[in-house]
């Protein structure tokens, strides 16, 4: 979502919590997703870098304390899964953002740290996408996680 565009449809930055791992990662604590108010909560329309168990289209429920709204919980889910995607080496990252594009799944690029959010939306079958990044993992090419994993995939699959 362009953030200049906030203002004027009714959009607002929902605060999520960050959970820091052994290494303090991410050096964050707070993420903003921006989100549309819909009836009983709002529905988040950003692609969360950081945040876990959360994806566009979810509805969410938030506490409002004074300007901000956190968000307290997922009030019905949109189906869609979240991935992100480590790419180790600078030279290879255009070319994975673009091997990824090609599975019907939006994408977003934060270039400082090389990472890849992914949005699998419920009506993309995940399988040929983590077949893919399995593979590119095994050539140590990239390293990725789930944000949030809805989407069922096949037993046959090495994970």
């Amino acid at each position: 979502m362009n953030t200049d565009d906030a203002g004027t449809c009714g959009a607002r930055k929902i605060l999520v919590r960050l959970a820091h791992d052994h290494n303090g990662y991410p050096t964050a604590s707070v993420e903003g997703l921006w989100a549309q108010p819909v009836e009983g909560g709002y529905r988040i329309d950003s692609l969360p870098f950081h945040a876990y168990d959360v994806a566009p289209g979810d509805i969410v429920e938030v506490r409002i304390d004074g300007e901000m709204a956190w968000l307290e919980r997922v009030q019905h889910s949109s189906g869609a899964s979240v991935l992100r995607v480590i790419v180790k080496a600078a030279d290879e990252l255009n070319e994975v953002l673009a091997a990824l594009q090609q599975f019907a799944c939006p994408c977003e690029l934060e270039r400082s740290t090389r990472m890849i959010a992914v949005h699998v939306p419920a009506q993309v079958g995940i399988d040929a996408l983590l077949y893919f990044l399995l593979v590119q993992r095994q050539a140590g090419v990239v390293d990725f996680e789930e944000g949030v994993l809805r989407h069922a995939f096949s037993a046959g699959l090495p994970l």
